[in-house]
């Protein structure tokens, strides 16, 4: 396994839906409280139907992280899944770490969120 700079088209993918977390939990709200309002205009079979995907986006990503050793369990938890995610600044100072390093940790993070399946097997 390498960890340079180049991330695999599955590593890319993994980041996109790391990437994608924050703003899904965020279109999970909105729907449900859209569903609340019981408007004609609005049309619930769809957002029912995303609603469900939604929620199956967040529960996979939730679940892949439990299973990740604690250091990067809680460092993806900082820069993806908090509602006020952590800035380089606050991984900085948290890690005791340089900016390079910061970047290298996280990049480490999503290639073994990436690889977690083969992992597993070995």
């Amino acid at each position: 396994m390498r960890y340079g700079y180049l991330y695999t088209r599955k590593h890319m993918t993994m980041r996109f839906i790391l990437e994608s977390y924050q703003s899904d939990s965020e279109l999970k709200e909105c729907y449900l409280r859209l569903m609340e309002i019981q408007d004609s205009e609005i049309n619930t079979s769809f957002l029912k139907r995303d609603l469900i995907r939604i929620n199956d986006n967040l529960e996979f990503v939730e679940n892949r992280i439990e299973k990740l050793p604690d250091r990067e369990r809680e460092l993806l938890y900082d820069v993806y899944m908090k509602k006020e995610c952590a800035t380089i600044e606050d991984l900085r100072n948290k890690y005791k770490s340089t900016q390079q390093d910061c970047y290298k940790k996280i990049r480490k993070a999503i290639i073994k969120f990436s690889e977690l399946d083969e992992l597993m097997y070995e």
